[in-house]
């Protein structure tokens, strides 16, 4: 253990206790997430299993029969396991011994060995050669398992990069561990939090005293100073980003500040609003690939890519969309579903407006909009309002195409195992509003679908927006956008760049990828349909984007009984 006197550092390891639980226990591709969830923007909620299949948990040995929790680590090959060299290290300064440490993949809850878990001996332990108890620098590890691990659904290996400089494409990553949490104790079930790559000028801003002795080029700052970050038991993690659509490791989990004032019973507690340091693994890849030669082991290094696939209609039309949109025009997406009502005592010409919702403009002639909002026995009919050049028109609907698979019931708030079929089905609700006729306005206005990888959930996409349907400032100057980013954290709220609200107080029916290089490319990632002050509920537009096409560009009934999925 580094003294925090020396350093104020603190390695995330951590310790606890139980009895060993008996276990019995092909090639795929690399970074792959076969599990899926349904989609949420929310604060403070644990993973889910299969979320993070790569991620292990490394025990140690105290004595005959028990075993220490102490770091985490992740799968690179089928007898292969990266995590921090001071997860293996004593505090003597000695590496442990490799019969002292087993690991355990497709762990969800760290006191429950589930059926699709496994339990793998270490056979050898190659700690980086220059790395000593006195500084971060090359804290990394492979260890070599004595069995060869059964990838499936829950237990799957992570990609690593393959060039040394791959890391400056990187802009955020996710990692998982189960960390202390706000009481000291470790998070029962797998946690995982987003964080930003941060400059090293920044890092070194923040802190000069923790980050100006170790800073290295094998070394990159992560994280927010909001109090969401790494903590003790997270080290040797990996710092993940989504490539194309394969998971990789560009990092590992090393070490952040810590508290200098705290009634903590843990001595050295981490700071939660401290950047973190991970070892940067493109510039280790070297010695990486040479312990695995002399271990005559394969490591997924890459995920093989096939030949490229020809592109999409909805991007095509995207494209098309966007080269006949050259500049930015001030025009909205959305457009409101709206039915007239009479006011009693009031003149039968006029009738009051009732915005049943929101629906997307995705053509000349369809917009998106949950299935739900259809009132189907509603007299007069629903219709829509469209603006363009500050005019507002009214358009008739010919037909809801609502999805195959929606059952017009409210979605249970219950997220049990029983419930689970339910909240698959309420995530159909979803239609394709047809007009009666094209209508003519600015390919502006017409939103790109987002085609990324299908189950990806929130918390992995970068540049996160809720796109709100009026401007929500409300008087208040804090807040002059519409538009307002929110940055997924991990104690309760959803914080913004802006001024914290509530979600309930948004009316923001989209949720969308925000282009990073500015314009008007923003992608549409999903359809919310329920929101309160702590959660964001939305339908993924990914898995049903076959059914949206055939339907608007190709042509198709939507009584086809293909569901789109």
């Amino acid at each position: 253990m580094w003294k925090a006197s020396a350093l104020q550092l603190v390695l995330l390891a951590l310790v606890i206790h139980w009895q060993i639980d008996s276990i019995t226990t092909t090639n795929i591709l690399c970074g792959q997430r076969p599990i899926a969830a349904p989609g949420t923007i929310t604060y403070g909620r644990s993973s889910w299993p299969g979320q993070f299949p790569w991620h292990v948990a490394l025990y140690r040995t105290e004595q005959p029969l028990t075993i220490s929790y102490a770091c985490g680590g992740f799968i690179v090959g089928e007898r292969v396991v990266i995590t921090a060299a001071h997860c293996v290290t004593a505090p003597s300064g000695y590496q442990l011994a490799a019969d002292e440490l087993t690991v355990r993949v497709g762990l969800y809850d760290l006191l429950t060995l589930a059926r699709h878990s496994q339990e793998h001996r270490v056979g050898r332990i190659h700690r980086h050669g220059n790395f000593t108890t006195g500084s971060p620098r090359h804290d990394l590890a492979l260890l070599m398992l004595r069995t060869i691990v059964e990838f499936g659904d829950f237990v799957q290996p992570i990609c690593l990069p393959r060039e040394p400089d791959a890391l400056k494409g990187v802009r955020t990553g996710t990692v998982s561990g189960w960390g202390l949490v706000e009481d000291d104790s470790p998070a029962r079930t797998l946690r995982s939090a987003t964080m930003p790559v941060v400059s090293y000028l920044s890092c070194l801003q923040s802190d000069s005293t923790l980050f100006g002795p170790v800073l290295y080029d094998g070394m990159f700052c992560a994280g927010w100073e909001n109090g969401t970050n790494v903590c003790n038991g997270d080290s040797g993690g990996a710092f993940a980003a989504n490539v194309n659509g394969s998971w990789t490791a560009f990092g590992i989990v090393s070490f952040t500040g810590v508290k200098e004032h705290t009634d903590s019973q843990i001595p050295f507690r981490c700071d939660t609003k401290s950047l973190a340091g991970f070892i940067s693994i493109p510039m280790y890849l070297d010695w990486i690939e040479s312990v695995a030669a002399v271990e005559a082991v394969q490591l997924d290094t890459h995920r093989e890519m096939p030949h490229s696939p020809l592109p999409r209609i909805s991007d095509t039309m995207c494209q098309s969309y966007r080269d006949q949109c050259p500049k930015q025009e001030d025009v909205s997406y959305l457009a409101p579903i709206v039915r007239p009502i009479r006011v009693a005592g009031s003149s039968p010409r006029y009738a009051r407006l009732v915005i049943d919702c929101y629906g997307v403009l995705i053509s000349e002639r369809f917009l998106l909009a949950p299935a739900s909002c259809h009132h189907s026995t509603a007299l007069p009919k629903q219709f829509i309002m469209l603006e363009f050049a500050g005019q507002a028109m009214a358009c008739s609907v010919k037909r809801f195409h609502h999805h195959p698979n929606f059952i017009n019931n409210p979605p249970s708030e219950s997220t049990t195992e029983d419930n689970l079929r339910k909240e698959r089905t309420h995530q159909s609700n979803i239609a394709l509003i047809e007009l009666e006729r094209a209508v003519s306005l600015s390919t502006c206005q017409f939103v790109c679908l987002w085609t990324g990888v299908e189950g990806a959930e929130s918390e992995t996409l970068p540049n996160i927006l809720l796109y709100s349907a009026v401007n929500v400032s409300s008087g208040d100057k804090s807040i002059e956008s519409s538009e307002m980013t929110v940055r997924p954290t991990s104690s309760g709220r959803s914080s913004t760049t802006q001024a914290s609200r509530c979600y309930d107080e948004l009316l923001a029916p989209l949720v969308m990828q925000q282009n990073p290089d500015g314009g008007r490319s923003d992608r549409l990632v999903g359809i919310v349909v329920e929101r309160t002050c702590t959660t964001i509920r939305f339908i993924k537009v990914a898995p049903f984007l076959g059914w949206i096409e055939r339907i608007v560009w190709l042509g198709s009934s939507s009584s086809d009984n293909d569901n789109g999925l």
